[in-house]
């Protein structure tokens, strides 16, 4: 996952300690130690890179799942798979509805696919069960 897993665990034990303390002086440490131990982990990175052919491409110098092009273009045909499945409204409105909230991007993208529904509710006319997806929607948003 990481050539750095030290660094890594630094950095999450100073998030810890800053969140906890709630001091400005431990966040700036962590600001200024972060960023000291990325360019460490670069350079060693690069170097494990050069000496080892066969290293792995996929790792990361210190942060983990740092979203590459080849995901994020996955996640997009994803979404867009979702929001255009049958059923897939439904279930990114029990995602929005969904007690205790998620996070702003998973909201927005729910509202998104549900935008989604309706788009398409009022092209295809009632053949399609509209009227009963656009009610079902109604009644869950306004109870909500």
């Amino acid at each position: 996952m990481v050539s750095c897993p030290n660094y890594l665990f630094e950095t999450i034990a100073w998030v810890a300690i800053a969140g906890m303390t709630r001091s400005l002086a431990a966040v700036l440490f962590l600001v200024v130690a972060t960023a000291q131990m990325y360019l460490w982990a670069l350079k060693k990175h690069r170097q494990y890179q050069r000496e080892f052919p066969e290293y792995p491409k996929t790792r990361k110098a210190i942060f983990p799942f740092v979203v590459t092009p080849d995901v994020k273009a996955q996640a997009t045909q994803y979404c867009e798979q979702v929001k255009k499945s049958p059923d897939g409204w439904q279930v990114c409105l029990q995602l929005f509805t969904k007690v205790p909230e998620r996070g702003s991007e998973t909201r927005l993208f729910a509202l998104q696919a549900i935008e989604a529904m309706i788009a398409d509710a009022g092209t295809r006319g009632d053949a399609s069960g509209a009227a009963a997806k656009l009610d079902t929607a109604r009644k869950i948003l306004l109870e909500f």
